[in-house]
């Protein structure tokens, strides 16, 4: 791989950009000698510091990158929107997208883009400020690594899953640019706030993908309260609006009887038996997954001390400026 892009998507979230770009120089000055890093900023027409913030760190680290690119939107459209305008401005194969309030984690992204594979899934650690946050979706990565292990089609198991729900965790996702079509955006804009599902969806659905499940994290999941969980955000009553339209284009299976849904037992009864390690006690592969994400997870506490200070330290070194007693 000689190229890769950083993409950033963010929308009024100055607190956190710069925790997501110091996660990116950590990639860029470990892992990316010899290749050329690229950089978008899409911001959906934020109206606190975060464009403002994310071009001070640039100009601060400009050396790092090979290219780099704002796209400000000049009213607030949307992450659909957002999303695809970033998408539509990637010229490299191998890319990824994340929201500005994420982190990358300190395992080596790049290495991803030697497997060379269409799509692949990877583990989160979901984290609220320096806390890492029990994770009850990872029972749904674990089937999969268990299918992948036994040379399973895994693209049809996720297929069928989100005929109920989605058990996927998207921003774990890294997917290669050329499979990217004009009916996964023309099926993607009929959204506007939910982007992880329909373009997961469209993918999958439209084409046969070379898909691999990774059981290393590479991506640090910020939890906090957005659009999907605040029944007061005042664009609430949109966010349900566009549930409804999933449920009747893609989760499909929930239109069954609520309390007679053979789907909705067969989830609930495999997320129980993954949670509490009764299928997968004697399986290889699970338990190594499972090993192996306790011992990502100690390290998860220590770097995010590390990415919180880098940014605290560049604040206080360049951004914070007291002029005549007032910040900025």
């Amino acid at each position: 791989m000689k190229d890769f892009t950083f993409v950033m998507i963010t929308y009024n979230q100055e607190q956190y950009v710069v925790e997501h770009l110091e996660s990116i120089k950590y990639q860029i000055e470990h892992f990316g000698q010899n290749i050329k890093i690229n950089f978008i900023l899409a911001d959906d027409a934020s109206n606190d510091k975060t464009a403002y913030k994310v071009k001070k760190w640039i100009e601060s680290n400009q050396n790092l990158f090979f290219s780099v690119k704002f796209i400000i939107a000049v009213e607030n459209r949307g992450i659909v929107s957002n999303v695809i305008s970033a998408l539509k401005n990637i010229k490299t194969e191998y890319y990824k997208i994340l929201a500005g309030d994420d982190i990358y984690f300190r395992n080596n992204v790049f290495e991803l883009c030697s497997l060379k594979k269409d799509v692949v899934f990877t583990p989160l650690i979901r984290f609220n400020d320096e806390n890492i946050l029990k994770n009850d979706a990872k029972w749904f990565h674990k089937e999969l690594l268990l299918f992948q292990s036994k040379h399973c089609n895994v693209q049809k198991i996720i297929l069928d899953s989100l005929g109920y729900s989605m058990n996927l965790e998207s921003p774990g996702m890294f997917i290669k640019k050329s499979i990217i079509n004009s009916s996964v955006y023309n099926f993607l804009i009929q959204f506007r706030y939910i982007d992880d599902v329909p373009f997961i969806y469209s993918l999958l659905k439209e084409n046969t993908l070379d898909v691999f499940i990774s059981d290393k994290p590479y991506i640090l999941y910020r939890i906090q309260s957005g659009i999907s969980t605040n029944k007061k955000h005042n664009k609430y009553a949109e966010f349900v609006n566009e549930h409804k339209l999933l449920n009747n284009m893609i989760f499909v299976k929930r239109k069954n009887n609520k309390y007679l849904n053979y789907f909705k037992y067969k989830y609930k009864l495999k997320e129980f038996l993954y949670k509490y390690n009764i299928l997968n006690r004697y399986n290889k592969t699970i338990q190594s997954f499972i090993n192996n994400t306790k011992k990502e997870e100690k390290f998860a506490v220590e770097y995010l001390k590390l990415i919180n200070k880098k940014a605290r330290n560049w604040e206080q070194k360049i951004f914070i400026k007291k002029e005549n007693g007032n910040r900025y």
